[in-house]
């Protein structure tokens, strides 16, 4: 037990407010877990879905507000930010010169002007749009009438 508390010493401290964990053991004579997710209290609220698929995999889903997470980084930390948001940037306007570089496949979509707008405010670049991916690597899934 004395390692839990000092390990959510260290987030508490380094104020980290959700991470992931492996081979946790919370009580050894009756469970045993490979992977564990651990977050703050506050964002009890905002969790839709927590499951585990099996003892090596787990999954949780918050409804968050990504704008409020990221003004919570502090200055002097670098910021990466993955996520699925299913947007599809296109070309860059003059407006988005300093997020995108250029490279991209599809029509702009709402979710690729939020991640337009997102990054310009925050200073961030859309790293993919960086490098020239050739198009068949960006396919998912072609047939005679459709591709995506």
């Amino acid at each position: 037990m004395g390692k839990s508390i000092e390990f959510v010493k260290i987030l508490k401290k380094r104020t980290i407010i959700i991470t992931c964990v492996q081979d946790t053991r919370w009580d050894v004579s009756r469970y045993r877990n490979r992977v564990g997710i651990l977050f703050d209290g506050d964002l009890q609220e905002q969790v839709v879905e927590a499951r585990r698929i099996n003892e090596k995999m787990m999954m949780i889903k918050l409804v968050v507000d990504l704008d409020v997470v990221v003004r919570g980084i502090p200055n002097m930390e670098k910021t990466f930010i993955g996520g699925d948001i299913n947007g599809k940037i296109r070309e860059a306007s003059s407006d988005f010169d300093d997020v995108h570089e250029g490279y991209c496949f599809a029509e702009r979509n709402g979710g690729g002007g939020f991640l337009l707008d997102f990054a310009k405010h925050f200073y961030l670049v859309i790293a993919n749009s960086y490098f020239l991916i050739l198009q068949n690597n960006l396919e998912t899934f072609r047939s005679t009438i459709a591709m995506t």
